[in-house]
This record gives structure tokens, C-alpha cells and sequence, in this order.
């Protein structure tokens, strides 16, 4: 992440924001002592952690449904001692028929 004062922003803004496009992100700070530092973050930086901190969540709320975490885990086991015996579906034909 690469820092800069406002001042740097105001004065090259499409140099400063070509920077954050390739850098992903970039903390724009002020001299002044009651200005907020202003984050800015590039649209797909943002949009691929948007994703992982969906997918972040949908697990805990997997995890703490105490029945279906069990039998995940026992699913886990059953696939690690004996794959062989077991016949995976793809998701979209496992799903199709709902």
C-alpha cells in the first residue's frame, strides 16, 4: 500500500489514480489535524475481498450449525479413509433437479 498527502491528490489526481490501479490501494493523508486519512481501494480489490469476506462468513454459518458441521466432518473422514468407494456428483447436476 502506498501512502501520500492530500496535497499530491488534488495537484495529480489521474497520476496519483493510475497508481492506486496498479498498486490496488493507496492511504491519502492530511496535515491538517483534524482530517480522516481517505483510503482509497481499486473497484476489483475491492470487489475480490467483498467475496472473500462473503465466503468468510457463509462458513462460520456453517460452522456453527453444530448437525451439519458434524456431518461435514465425518464426510471428511469417509472421503480421506475410503475415496475410492465414494461417487462425487458435479454441483450443478447434484443441484439441477431444485
Amino acid at each position: 500500500m502506498h501512502q501520500g498527502p492530500r496535497s499530491e491528490l488534488r495537484q495529480n489526481q489521474s497520476r496519483v489514480l493510475r497508481r492506486v490501479s496498479k498498486v490496488r490501494r493507496l492511504l491519502v493523508t492530511s496535515r491538517l489535524k483534524d482530517d480522516r486519512p481517505i483510503y482509497l481501494v481499486d473497484q476489483e480489490y475491492l470487489d475480490e475481498l467483498t467475496r472473500e469476506v462473503e465466503s468468510l462468513l457463509e462458513t462460520i454459518d456453517i460452522l456453527m450449525d453444530q448437525p451439519l458441521a458434524e456431518r461435514l466432518q465425518a464426510l471428511k473422514r469417509k472421503v480421506r479413509k475410503s475415496s475410492r468407494s465414494i461417487k462425487l456428483v458435479p454441483f450443478d447436476k447434484a443441484f439441477s433437479k431444485l
